[in-house]
């Protein structure tokens, strides 16, 4: 890969996270809420029912929905996992969910690094690059 083309791949890289990273921050802020005074970070759905399994699991009742029922209701266990670790810190349930976001986030971006990565070693094409990385970001 000559300098020059380098250089533009890198520049799209840094455009493509950029755009990401201001996309990510809208979309947190733009799901989230506020109720008397304090602000929610709203998780969808499974996730949520994820996190309800880590906060269980953090607290010492096991990989369960309700202490004493014994259902697996999760289809993801290692986000369980990695989400009971915040549940051990001492954060509030909204700040657990922002940082649920943040790191969903991070791991993407690093997504968009490990493709760029993938891209570069099968291409010289900036073309090919660019539609890549923006298709997998956005």
């Amino acid at each position: 890969m000559n300098p020059l083309s380098r250089y533009f791949s890198m520049f799209v890289l840094i455009s493509v996270l950029t755009g990401f990273c201001m996309y990510a921050a809208r979309y947190i802020q733009a799901t989230s809420f506020v109720i008397d005074g304090t602000r929610y970070y709203n998780l969808f759905d499974d996730a949520m029912v994820s996190m309800r399994y880590a906060w269980n699991l953090a607290h010492g009742n096991g990989l369960v929905w309700n202490p004493g029922e014994r259902v697996e209701g999760f289809t993801n266990p290692l986000w369980v996992m990695f989400m009971a670790f915040w549940h051990l810190l001492p954060l509030t349930a909204p700040q657990i969910s922002l940082a649920m976001q943040v790191s969903g986030g991070i791991f993407l971006a690093l997504n968009i690094l490990v493709i760029y990565k993938i891209v570069q070693h099968f291409t010289d094409d900036l073309q090919a690059l660019t539609a890549t990385l923006v298709m997998v970001a956005f």
